[in-house]
């Protein structure tokens, strides 16, 4: 398989307990996108110089991302000339009275694993529009950054685009790591699908 070809390609994120950055960074040098999307730069677009410089001003841009985790991308893609563009709602779609219950302190009501669920199809459904649009628009393959969690069989995003090629964190069995393992592991990627080259 050329992966040139390919229009989409997912690269699975860790949001943190690898070095999500390292195969970020390998993927998009590989295909030479003009267009990044990214599920952890929540509704922020990045598409020119202008955005990138108001976006520096205000790093603190979430109550759920810690900036030390996504400068190294930001600053790659600015300094490649590439639009970084946001595919999620602000803080997830989480408003402050869920903030105790994302960060584990307190266990959800009824009423906000309710919430929590309509919340989780509203992003679903505007990951897949906004892929939807940019794919559309550029002419050359389509780089998306998104949690692991989300590239699961079944879920929107495999549903949406099946031609595309995934790349996610694996285990030595090449199950998907959709959590940290319980006990540390060395860095791998497996491919989907599983006729692709190891990337």
């Amino acid at each position: 398989m050329n992966l040139s070809s390919q229009s989409i390609i997912f690269v699975g994120d860790t949001h943190g307990y690898w070095n999500d950055f390292a195969k970020q960074q390998e993927i998009i040098e590989q295909h030479k996108p003009d267009v990044v999307l990214s599920e952890q730069l929540q509704d922020q677009v990045l598409d020119s110089p202008k955005a990138y410089a108001r976006f520096h001003k205000h790093s603190l841009f979430s109550a759920f991302i810690r900036w030390q985790e996504f400068n190294n991308l930001v600053a790659y893609c600015e300094k490649k000339n590439i639009s970084l563009i946001g595919i999620d709602l602000h803080d997830f779609g989480f408003d402050a009275s869920l903030h105790d219950v994302i960060a584990g302190i307190t266990p959800p009501t009824l009423e906000q694993e309710r919430c929590l669920a309509d919340i989780l199809t509203k992003r679903q459904t505007h990951q897949v529009s906004v892929i939807n649009k940019y794919v559309s628009i550029t002419k050359k393959p389509l780089v998306v950054l998104v949690g692991t969690w989300h590239l699961q069989e079944g879920m929107p995003l495999r549903q949406s685009f099946p031609d595309s090629l995934i790349i996610y964190p694996c285990d030595e069995k090449g199950t998907m790591l959709i959590e940290p393992p319980k006990k540390p592991l060395p860095v791998r990627y497996c491919t989907l699908p599983t006729s692709a080259p190891n990337v």
